[in-house]
């Protein structure tokens, strides 16, 4: 029962640190947007979203560690639908965020091509390789940029 209420409070401490650091992490990407003029909307796509994959990057080399892979590729999963639905609706209904169409189409053509990608591969070699992984760096890198 102790290692249960433990976890549970280092969950919500966990939590709160998470809260309190991403309205730092906010406001240090306008600051370095305004100064190096980016868009917001670049800095969002490149630094926030890296800087957001960062604690998914951890628990995949943790679970890899372990050998625990099928918690990383549900995080990656989880947490990509997550995006894509909740956290986007969820603009849409609290701050009636109207995405742009012409930027939303290429963003999402990356998701469904590079989601495609992976999925063809594990469905045909049961396994991702490094080679897998240089195609989609190079991909992200393409867009990014």
């Amino acid at each position: 029962m102790f290692e249960l209420l433990l976890s549970f409070l280092l969950l919500v401490i966990s939590l709160l640190a998470l809260s309190y650091s991403s309205k730092i992490v906010l406001e240090s990407a306008e600051k370095l947007a305004s100064y190096f003029g980016f868009s917001k909307l670049a800095i969002g796509f490149i630094l926030i979203s890296l800087l957001t994959g960062l604690p998914k990057l951890s628990i995949a080399i943790f679970s890899s560690a372990t050998h625990n892979n099928n918690i990383s590729l549900g995080n990656l999963i989880g947490s990509n639908v997550v995006n894509i639905t909740l956290l986007l609706d969820l603009n849409v209904i609290i701050i009636h965020f109207i995405p742009n169409i012409e930027i939303a189409t290429v963003i999402f053509s990356f998701i469904f091509i590079s989601s495609g990608y992976v999925i063809f591969k594990l469905l045909t070699s049961n396994k991702l390789v490094k080679k897998d992984s240089l195609v989609l760096f190079w991909c992200t890198s393409r867009i990014s940029f």
